[in-house]
């Protein structure tokens, strides 16, 4: 005869390994998360360099050296309107 007390045991037993189980699958998904997590940080890293290289290699100007290429543009854009 099975004693009352084995069969909570037994009980405890088979909860307690479930649970653990839930915890290993939670621990892979987590650790699959976090390495996902670490790739698109690289890749912000690599996106933000280059973003900041090509910045630092726009060619800066004085606007006062375009005013004569904007005023012929607006001269011709005039033009080409009144005809």
């Amino acid at each position: 005869m099975i004693h009352w007390s084995s069969i909570v045991i037994h009980n405890f037993s088979r909860n307690l390994s479930e649970s653990l189980h839930d915890l290993m699958m939670i621990q892979t998904g987590m650790d699959n998360f976090a390495g996902d997590v670490e790739l698109l940080l690289h890749e912000q890293s690599r996106l933000n360099t280059d973003l900041q290289e090509g910045l630092t290699q726009t060619r800066m100007v004085a606007f006062s050296t375009l005013m004569p290429r904007l005023r012929q543009q607006e001269k011709h854009r005039v033009n080409c309107k009144s005809r």
